[in-house]
């Protein structure tokens, strides 16, 4: 287990997770969707400037204790 910090792409608010090296990416949004409270599908996670696909683990990113995972929530409806 290793922490991460969620960091807001808009709004700059920013929380400490508990991820595994074997969490996919889609848990990961989950995880923010329950905590911003927006729908799952309206959530992009970015790493190290590229948007990241669902169902890349954190250890296939190279994310180590300590990085930012960024959260980009888009708006949903017209």
């Amino acid at each position: 287990m290793m922490r991460v910090k969620i960091v807001s792409a808009i709004g700059g608010d920013a929380w400490d997770m508990d991820v595994r090296p074997d969490m996919k990416i889609k848990k990961v949004k989950e995880e923010v969707a329950k905590r911003k409270k927006v729908p799952e599908d309206a959530i992009s996670i970015a790493f190290r400037g590229f948007q990241v696909n669902d169902d890349r683990t954190i250890e296939e990113l190279g994310v180590e204790e300590g990085d930012k995972l960024y959260v980009i929530v888009r708006a949903t409806g017209g």
